[in-house]
């Protein structure tokens, strides 16, 4: 194991008498201390070498000790500072804190006053060895952040392609199905995974993983749906009020089957015989932890005596079992001059 390197201390003192006892007291309590007669000689050695402690008397020739502390650090990270200032002089001292003296010292009437500088010393060693085990620690946990987002970049590729591959194979067993019901069946299950698929490579794009902003997702998703069904987007206009908010994963999934649910509802049954109308979808805030996610169209509308808690649509169980079970939410319909689906839940 390697010994440490004695600390080294540079002290610029005027009366070089005292700075020998400085140096004398110093050396006894174990540091390395040079002397420079002025500012200049000081700043030229705290260049050239390398000082873990500067004391600085204020009263020096030329520059003062205030403007010898501000010409070290502008130079670059600043070693621990101990400003030394006469009798009353404790305003400037305070003044010296501020480009980045860590203490100071008040000279006494009988000179005696560097008898407490190696305990400040060490004090300020202290509180830089605290600083520097303070930025490790960060840099620690930058570097494992980094390894883990890495990690996560490449398991959400994975179930990318992974669900890629089974959207495949359901895809090649639709086109063996003759009989178009159960060929139906297999592609709203296809339309189930690629809106799941479609959530995981909007995590995959963004440098946030725990956050998916749900307006991008929307448009994709209805872009995809309208394309499937074949619809005609100048008879069936789409509008898309989303506002910016971001929902977790455990969130984002179930809230955007439930929107492939509703979106497609809306598309294979509310506009028979080319029937022009409008599909609107709208996710809002309703206070600062609850939002509300809302499909709605102008078609012909669900049948008052359909209870769609009874109905054996495969779309409608799911959809409250999404809602209520998986988002913990409410579910509202409206039947007045069309269908309108809210799904109010706690993000």
């Amino acid at each position: 194991m390697a010994e440490s390197k004695p600390t080294r201390i540079l002290y610029m003192e005027d009366d070089l008498g005292l700075a020998r006892l400085v140096q004398k007291k110093m050396r006894r309590a174990g540091y390395i201390v040079d002397i420079a007669k002025d500012g200049h000689e000081g700043l030229s050695m705290y260049k050239e070498g390398h000082y873990d402690v500067v004391a600085v008397v204020y009263n020096m020739p030329g520059d003062n000790g205030l403007e010898i502390i501000k010409s070290i650090a502008v130079q670059g990270p600043v070693p621990q500072i101990v400003m030394i200032t006469g009798q009353g002089d404790e305003l400037i001292a305070v003044e010296a804190m501020k480009p980045g003296a860590g203490d100071y010292l008040v000279k006494d009437v009988e000179g005696k006053y560097f008898e407490t500088l190696p305990s400040i010393v060490e004090r300020l060693l202290g509180w830089k060895f605290l600083l520097e085990e303070k930025l490790r620690a960060e840099e620690q946990i930058k570097a494992s952040l980094r390894e883990k987002k890495v990690l996560l970049s490449e398991v959400h590729h994975r179930v990318k392609n992974n669900i890629q591959v089974i959207i495949s194979l359901l895809r090649i067993q639709t086109g063996k199905i003759e009989d178009k019901k159960y060929a139906d069946m297999f592609k709203e299950v296809e339309n189930r995974i690629r809106s799941m698929a479609l959530i995981h490579e909007k995590m995959y794009q963004t440098a946030d993983f725990a956050n998916i902003e749900f307006g991008a997702y929307a448009k994709s998703l209805a872009k995809d749906l309208f394309r499937f069904y074949g619809m005609n987007t100048g008879k069936v206009q789409l509008k898309i009020e989303v506002e910016d908010i971001a929902l977790g994963v455990d969130k984002a999934i179930p809230c955007g089957l439930i929107l492939n649910e509703l979106l497609s509802n809306s598309l294979k049954y509310a506009f028979p015989n080319d029937r022009e109308g409008e599909i609107k979808i709208s996710f809002r805030s309703l206070n600062h932890h609850e939002v509300e996610l809302t499909v709605s169209d102008d078609g012909i509308g669900i049948p008052e005596e359909v209870d769609i808690r009874e109905a054996e649509s495969m779309g409608l169980q799911l959809l409250h079992i999404l809602a209520e079970n998986q988002l913990e939410g409410e579910v509202e319909l409206e039947r007045d001059g069309g269908t309108s689906f809210r799904i109010r839940f706690e993000n």
